[in-house]
Order: structure tokens, then C-alpha cells, then sequence
């Protein structure tokens, strides 16, 4: 089991140890660490290796576990704008005071989410990825938001050289297939090739993992979004259970959700 250690947080540039920025293939190095504060091996991943994810604060400090089963993400959303706890696979989430809005109570138009390449749970550790490959993801992801009139999302390596941040904007928080289908892209853009049209990418993606029958499942629910923006259907209503959340409000299994 890997030991969880509270990492320092980068120093801002102009500190005593300040770190080296610099931009490598396109990816600038950004000024901070992220502080990983959960341990991955509580959950009950349905997904154990690939890219993983997790929501960090404004000080840099995740609020869940990292984990490559993105359903964890739909969790948060769904608890955090509920109001709600979660409690579903190993995950224990009481939603927080200061994820959405700051201690005036204004809301954040940006979030923040950390990346990075894992192996399986019974190691739980976690490596950097391909910078050529995130590039490919976030053109995809860019793609998608100019569609949708969404600002584009950024994203810069931490200093340690492993993790990450990418920062977008709350438009993907607002329904929780949304966010899924966010990580989702994330995750098949790795291949993208720039002068192929989205949707025909999605459609016929060749990603060298399961998410192939997932964006085969997904395709008529990431079509509508593309063309009509939302899909119509609430998902964050607080009377739903952690396992409903989990299970069936993410871009597949969203289309049987009435």
C-alpha cells in the first residue's frame, strides 16, 4: 500500500526556494504541487489502471481519492451541489465549505482537477503521462467546449513532475453526466488526431482500452449534447442514492435515467 503523505505546496515564483517553470512540449510547469491527502486503496475501483482523477480545493489539496474509476467524479458533483453525503464503494464524501464558492459565499466560475497515469489498486501508485497525448486530449476537450460556447480549459504539469492540474470551467459541473463525460474525454483524446471531426472520432474512437464500448454506449447521449447542449435531465436531485449516482447518472447509462 502506498503511504499518503501531505506534499508542500509549490513555492510561487519569486520565493526563497522557488521552482524551476518552464514548458515542456507545450505543457507549462506550473507553480504548485498537489497536496494528495486521500488514499486510493479504501475505494472499490470498478476501473483500476489508466488515467485517474480527482477534484483538488483553491490550496491545492485533493478532496477525494485519485482513482481511474471516474464515477468517483459524478459522486462529488452530485454531493457537493446536494448538499449530500456519499457513500458508495469504498468512497466516504461529506461535501465541503469551500469547494463550489469562497468564505463570502461567491461561487467559482473555474475548478480545478488533478491527472495522472495508475497502475493497479493493490499498488496504487501513480506516474506521469504522455505530455504529447494530454496535448491530443486537450485539443479534443477545447473542440468540444468551442461547440458548446464553453471558456477552454487549461492544463500545466506540477513541479514534481508527476501530476497534472487541469482547470476548466463550471459548465461541466452542471449535470452530473457532464462531468463524466468531461473525464471521459479526457481520457480517448489521448490518440486524437487534430484533423478528424469530433463526433466521427468519438464514434469510431481506437483507444487500446474498454473505453471503446463505452463510447459506443455513450455515443447518442455525447451526440445530442454536441448539438443541443444538455440532454435535458436532472441529476442533482437530492433524494437519489449514492448508488443511483454512481451507477446510473454518468454519459452511458444516463439514456435509461428518467
Amino acid at each position: 500500500m502506498e503511504t499518503i503523505v501531505k506534499k508542500k505546496l509549490g513555492r510561487p515564483v519569486g520565493s526563497k526556494n522557488k521552482p524551476k517553470v518552464k514548458t515542456e512540449i507545450g505543457i507549462k510547469t506550473g507553480l504548485y504541487n498537489v497536496a494528495i491527502l486521500h488514499d486510493r486503496n479504501v475505494l472499490i475501483e470498478g476501473r483500476s489502471y489508466g488515467m485517474a482523477f480527482a477534484f483538488i480545493n483553491k490550496k491545492y489539496e485533493t478532496v477525494h481519492p485519485i482513482s481511474p474509476c471516474k464515477d468517483y467524479m459524478n459522486d462529488i458533483v452530485w454531493a457537493e451541489y446536494t448538499g449530500k453525503y456519499c457513500g458508495v464503494f469504498g468512497l466516504s464524501y461529506t461535501p465541503t465549505m469551500d469547494f463550489l464558492a469562497n468564505s463570502k459565499g461567491e461561487k467559482y466560475n473555474t475548478f480545478e482537477m488533478v491527472i495522472a497515469d495508475s497502475t493497479d489498486s493493490k499498488n496504487a501508485k501513480f506516474f506521469k503521462l504522455n505530455q504529447n497525448q494530454l496535448l491530443n486530449s486537450l485539443d479534443l476537450v477545447n473542440k468540444f467546449e468551442t461547440k458548446l460556447g464553453i471558456p477552454h480549459s487549461q492544463i500545466e504539469l506540477c513541479p514534481d513532475g508527476i501530476f497534472n492540474i487541469v482547470r476548466f470551467d463550471k459548465k461541466w459541473l452542471e449535470e452530473v453526466y457532464m462531468i463524466s463525460l468531461y473525464t471521459l474525454l479526457w481520457r480517448i483524446g489521448m490518440i486524437y488526431n487534430k484533423e478528424t471531426e469530433v463526433l466521427d472520432y468519438i464514434k469510431s474512437t481506437k483507444v487500446p482500452s474498454i473505453d471503446v464500448s463505452i463510447c459506443q454506449g455513450a455515443f447518442p447521449q455525447i451526440e445530442k449534447i454536441w448539438n443541443e447542449g444538455t440532454l435535458n435531465k436532472n441529476t442533482l436531485k437530492p433524494e437519489l442514492s449514492s448508488s443511483t449516482v454512481h451507477n446510473n447518472l454518468g454519459i452511458v447509462n444516463i439514456a435509461n435515467y428518467n
